[in-house]
């Protein structure tokens, strides 16, 4: 039954320090706090038997059912609560030979608090059900660093490195894909009321590499003296391994272990490698671009994934006897066609 009725409001602040000891040089302090409103959900159904809508035992079922889902009460309440954040950002702006290059790059550390996960939620009954909940607090920390240099002599280069903590806190749920047997993977969260809870406490944020780069090249090569130009590019991005689900699962042995009997069970899907994650993968990509003078039209041919590497971005079933994913494209080829109107 959905009658809830929640509001929420906050007030967030930024704030920005700059200096500039040179015209080539900026340094600044960053501070900004973040707010994500609360999330309504479904709530739980009315049962019992009655006469009708004027059945005063179904009114007072009713009201109870209304203000059980507009409670506080984390395991009766049909809402989530809102989720903060704030963070801090040190960081520089470089304008560099002459301007022909650029370099910038930044300190951060993030600090989320009620930070809202979808998942496996426990109700009064002990019925798993998927929902959102404020399971958990974390902190996103790292370096990026971003540069391009462009010189009419070499062309054109860019690229970014990107290093990255990224961790939950304090994080309690239950294992989204084997609610049962999370200890297999992660330790119990010693709540005996609730045998299959886990804590992800330290366990990686999903979606998010410890280290990823990338590069790009291109130059621009004059065919005549009427400006017909011929342009060929090259990019290259490496990401480390991410994870698809916060119980950071990597393989399935064949075991299982079971939450509630301490007793490990033999898995019925048998064993299976990378089964909520991708590993450490390279793409390459390419172009060759050719343009009228003056702009008039351009053609360009594109290569993406040239080594066609197989990269998956979410997972479809990993408990299953060889686990579903959704990839990426493939190696694709294709052609743009561009016209300049004036």
């Amino acid at each position: 039954y959905n009658d809830v009725s929640q509001s929420w409001k906050s007030t967030t602040y930024m704030a920005r320090a700059e200096y500039r000891p040179s015209t080539e040089v900026l340094l600044y302090l960053l501070y900004a706090e973040g707010f994500k409103p609360g999330i309504i959900e479904d709530g739980r159904a009315l049962d019992g038997v009655f006469s009708g809508v004027e059945d005063p035992a179904f009114e007072g079922a009713l009201q109870a059912l209304i203000e059980q889902n507009n409670s506080s009460d984390e395991q009766l309440r049909a809402y989530v609560e809102p989720e903060t954040s704030q963070n801090v950002e040190l960081g520089f702006k470089l304008n560099l030979l002459n301007s022909a290059m650029t370099l910038n790059g930044a300190l951060f550390h993030t600090r989320y608090l009620d930070l809202q996960v979808s998942g496996v939620a426990v109700d009064p009954d002990g019925i798993e059900t998927v929902s959102s909940t404020n399971a958990a607090t974390a902190t996103i920390q790292g370096l990026e660093l971003e540069f391009n240099w462009a010189s009419r002599h070499y062309g054109r280069l860019g690229g970014f490195m990107s290093l990255l903590d990224a961790h939950y806190d304090k994080f309690l749920g239950v294992d989204n894909d084997f609610p049962r047997y999370g200890q297999t993977w992660n330790p119990s969260a010693n709540n005996p009321s609730i045998p299959d809870l886990m804590d992800f406490s330290g366990n990686q944020l999903k979606q998010a590499p410890k280290f990823s780069l990338g590069l790009n090249y291109s130059r621009r090569l004059a065919l005549n003296e009427s400006g017909l130009a011929l342009t060929p590019r090259l990019e290259v991005r490496y990401s480390d391994e991410v994870f698809f689900n916060e119980a950071n699962r990597v393989e399935r042995s064949g075991q299982l272990l079971d939450n509630r009997t301490g007793l490990w069970v033999a898995d019925p899907n048998g064993a299976a490698v990378d089964i909520d994650r991708q590993p450490a993968y390279w793409l390459w990509g390419a172009g060759l671009k050719l343009e009228a003078p003056a702009g008039g039209w351009w053609v360009e041919l594109y290569a993406k994934n040239l080594t066609d590497e197989q990269v998956r971005y979410d997972v479809q079933s990993p408990d299953a006897t060889s686990p579903e994913f959704y990839l990426a494209p493939p190696r694709a080829f294709g052609l743009n066609l561009g016209l300049a109107f004036n």
